[in-house]
């Protein structure tokens, strides 16, 4: 045992334990990490305070006793430090410095005060097998927990390192021969030769563990990395710096339709619509340039569609040098655009036809003011002319000639009085135009009592002209709804205007029969009760056959001489259409006219 020096051996494992720490330093100062710069500055600290314990005779005491003891107490809390890191149970730095430093001034009161060779080192070897062997068991728990190898190698050497002390704590407490630390004893030898394997192969095993867990957080992050492209709705293409695709996500895949060894087998500008050979490098310049673009493209499908995509581009400058495509599928957002514009095209049109509806209005509202003023002019100045005439005659003029008079006066009254009456039921039809004609205005009627009533109001005018009205009732309805005023006064102004302009001895029929109506709401068909006033008159011209329900018109048939005021028709027209029904004018192939009112049933 003789041949085995201890300080030399001491000396060499300081030198070793110092050496490969400062290496990885130096090695990894371009990426730290605070883990593991605590190992490797724990092992300086190590490696110098076991350097000064080999050069005990060659140094001074304080250098050899309190520094050297310091600085491998120190050592041993941030190595303890750097594994409460990996737990994630960190001690503050400041407990372990005040540690070091009252542990090394209760040594120093022991060698210096007490001056007990015995137990100074009890104490020492006792304090670092307690150290590091907290080493050895928080070491142990991190490779069982974490599942990691190296861990579990640095429990191992730092075991054997405890067992040296323990071994050597038990050598001085039993033989008093031993008590110089640098003895040369199975309890040195051990010591030495296990702080050389440990600080060799626990510190490689460190590095070894934190490039485990390097790796473990890369497959992770990879994982992560492959999940997000996977399960996000845009589609990803990664290209090198000469347009090549090395890597292709899913989505993008199932796209266009491709496998993903297709698509990497292609270059970015292959998959594009417009596929220009010439154009096809240059297409990255400006990418490179800026940074980023956007912009919108169609990228062609493997069965030959063309979709509409937006696409992201990043570039990676080196050393990566790539380019980061995100591709989104906006062929429904294209959709939605087209059917908006078309909606915008079609509401244009609406407005502009609208407008033209708007405009026509106010052409009939002019035409309806000029009319109605010369319409009531006409009668005024016929009172007026034949009041002054007949007042110049009075006394020079017969009897015969002032009865002509005032008949004519009369007759310009009359017409003013059915100017006035028309007018204002036109002005009570657009009440109920712009009103609501709720159910509380209709009520259940009879069409063949309707019918009836009306024809029996008309008799009067009829026998003024010997004229007859027949009514032939074909219908099977018994009840229809309606506002009985007012269809009163439609069916009344169609038999009258029969009788007005068919000739003396003539007869006017009024028909009744069912007939079919559409539903609006459902556009399916439904009873309904037709009405027509047939006349033996002179007609109407066929072109005139819609303009005549239009206000102040008159049919060119019966414009002189009938002293209508043409705004019976639009009145009539106004009622059945607010009731949901219809009033048309056809010619008779015998002669005459046929008035026809359809109504709903219901």
């Amino acid at each position: 045992m003789t041949s085995f020096h201890t300080p030399t051996a001491f000396q060499l494992a300081g030198i070793v334990v110092l050496v490969m720490p400062a290496f990885t330093w130096w090695a990894l100062s371009r990426s730290p990490s605070l883990k593991l710069g605590l190992w490797c500055v724990s092992g300086i600290l190590l490696g110098v305070g076991t350097i000064l314990f080999g050069l005990r005779l060659q140094v001074p005491a304080w250098a050899s006793y309190p520094l050297a003891n310091f600085l491998v107490v120190l050592g041993t809390l941030i190595r303890i430090q750097s594994l409460r890191h990996e737990i994630g149970k960190p001690w503050p730095m400041l407990w372990l410095v005040l540690c070091a430093i009252i542990s090394i001034v209760i040594f120093e009161y022991i060698r210096v005060v007490l001056d007990n060779i015995v137990l100074r080192l009890g104490y020492i070897h006792f304090l670092l097998s307690l150290l590091f062997g907290y080493i050895t068991f928080i070491s142990w728990q991190i490779g069982r927990r974490f599942q990691n190898r190296s861990a579990l190698v640095i429990a191992g050497f730092h075991g054997l390192l405890v067992a040296g002390f323990l071994l050597r704590l038990s050598e001085v407490a039993f033989s008093a021969i031993n008590a110089d630390m640098m003895a040369t004893t199975y309890g040195g030898i051990l010591i030495a030769i296990a702080g050389l394997l440990t600080g060799a192969l626990s510190h490689m095993a460190y590095v070894g563990m934190q490039l485990e867990q390097t790796q473990v957080k890369l497959i992770t992050v990879e994982d992560e990395y492959q999940g997000i492209l996977n399960t996000t709705q845009d589609g990803f293409i990664l290209a090198n710096a000469v347009g090549n695709c090395i890597d292709a996500n899913e989505i993008y895949c199932r796209m266009l339709g491709y496998s993903r060894e297709e698509v990497l087998s292609m270059m970015v500008w292959d998959i594009k619509e417009q596929n220009d050979s010439e154009a096809k490098p240059e297409m990255l310049h400006p990418i490179r340039e800026k940074g980023f673009d956007r912009y919108e493209d169609r990228h062609r499908c493997r069965d030959g569609r063309l979709l509409d995509v937006e696409v992201s581009v990043t570039y990676m400058p080196a050393p990566a040098d790539e380019f980061v495509f995100l591709v989104r599928d906006i062929s429904e957002r294209k959709k939605a655009h087209l059917e908006l514009e078309r909606r915008v095209y079609a509401r244009t049109a609406e407005l502009a036809t609208a407008r033209a509806e708007a405009e026509s209005a106010n052409a009939v509202k002019t035409r309806f003011m000029s009319n109605v003023s010369h319409e009531m002019r006409t009668p005024m100045h016929g009172i007026l002319g034949f009041a002054k005439i007949g007042k110049g005659k009075v006394g020079n003029s017969t009897p015969e000639k002032l009865r002509d008079y005032f008949e004519k006066i009369e007759q310009s009254g009359e017409r003013l009085q059915q100017l006035i009456e028309s007018l204002l039921n036109l002005a009570q039809t657009a009440w109920v135009e712009y009103s609501d004609l709720g159910t509380e205005n209709l009520r259940q009627l009879s069409p063949s009592q309707l019918i009836f009533q009306c024809c029996s109001a008309m008799e009067g005018a009829a026998k003024k002209q010997q004229q007859n009205i027949v009514i032939e009732n074909h219908s099977s309805l018994s009840v229809i709804y309606g506002n009985e005023a007012l269809l009163h006064q439609v069916l009344e102004h169609l038999i009258g205007n029969a009788l007005r302009y068919s000739p003396e001895q003539s007869t006017v029929i009024v028909k009744l029969q069912d007939k079919s109506v559409p539903i609006h709401a459902t556009q399916s068909s439904g009873n309904g009760l037709s009405i027509q006033v047939i006349d033996e008159g002179c007609g109407i011209p066929e072109k005139e056959l819609t303009a005549i329900f239009e206000p102040f018109y008159e049919s060119s048939r019966t414009a002189t001489g009938s002293g209508g005021t043409g705004l019976g028709l639009a009145l009539c027209k106004a009622i059945v259409d607010r009731h949901k029904g219809k009033l048309t004018a056809v010619n008779r192939p015998e002669g005459g006219a046929i008035f026809e009112v359809i109504l709903p049933a219901g």
